[in-house]
């Protein structure tokens, strides 16, 4: 059991100490690099406030022994605010539904490359969730073994293609940051007010958030450490990206 007040991290079956430093990249640089006999495709599109379907597509991409799988997917809500009795006040990659059920949907890939597993989800979102910030997660495990073999998580109305060694999404909106590479101040032009923003590291972390009150942002990053960051806002139904670089 490896539930209670102090989260845990499981990574490939293996539950970390709870004294381990989650920050230490060491933990995961061994899993960087990897590829899979699988590439995940999702397709979302929002329906209004608060719908959203979910299209997965999880396909064979090598020449291998016909393989058993379980596909878990589920809803999660990209950020929540919300002051916790523990003092957190901003919650990531909230946990709201299991779409696939809990135990996930048993599938079987043969041996030729292409052949396919294929599903679709209607959801409507509680009042209490934020629909806008909703996104699809699979994940897909080894029936026998457990391990991951895969897993993919859904951009904002976007299809989003993961196949173990590049990730593409479509419908992107260009971003417009300067100056660039940056030491102590960037700016944003053209980003609305009560736009969503996160920076995410060159590990995947996000290390910033918040719902913008003012349009075109100014983000202080003097204390950032030097390195590749990505910058990532949803505005008007509309995904943004860009890359900047920390001096």
């Amino acid at each position: 059991n490896i539930y209670g007040s102090t989260p845990r991290l499981v990574i490939q079956g293996n539950v970390l100490s709870s004294n381990t430093n989650y920050k230490d990249p060491t933990i995961t640089t061994k899993y960087f690099g990897k590829t899979s006999p699988l590439k995940i495709s999702i397709l979302e599109k929002k329906y209004g406030s608060d719908s959203l379907r979910s299209t997965i597509v999880v396909k064979n991409v090598s020449l291998s022994k016909a393989s058993k799988y379980r596909v878990l997917i589920a809803l999660a809500e990209d950020t929540i605010n919300y002051s916790a009795p523990n003092g957190e006040t901003i919650h990531y990659d909230v946990f709201r539904t299991a779409l696939s059920g809990i135990q996930g949907t048993p599938i079987t890939l043969g041996v030729f490359s292409g052949d396919s597993f294929r599903v679709q989800y209607m959801s409507k979102a509680s009042p209490a969730v934020s629909a806008a910030h909703l996104h699809t997660y699979v994940i897909v495990q080894d029936s026998a073994t457990k391990q991951v073999v895969q897993a993919h998580k859904a951009q904002w109305e976007s299809t989003s293609i993961l196949n173990g060694i590049s990730e593409v999404a479509l419908y992107e909106k260009k971003m417009n940051i300067y100056p660039n590479p940056a030491n102590s101040i960037l700016n944003i032009a053209e980003l609305p007010a009560n736009s969503y923003l996160k920076v995410i590291n060159i590990q995947g972390q996000v290390i910033y958030s918040e719902l913008t009150t003012a349009s075109n942002p100014t983000l202080h990053i003097e204390n950032y450490p030097t390195g590749i960051y990505f910058i990532e806002t949803i505005s008007n139904g509309m995904l943004g990206k860009a890359k900047f670089v920390k001096i």
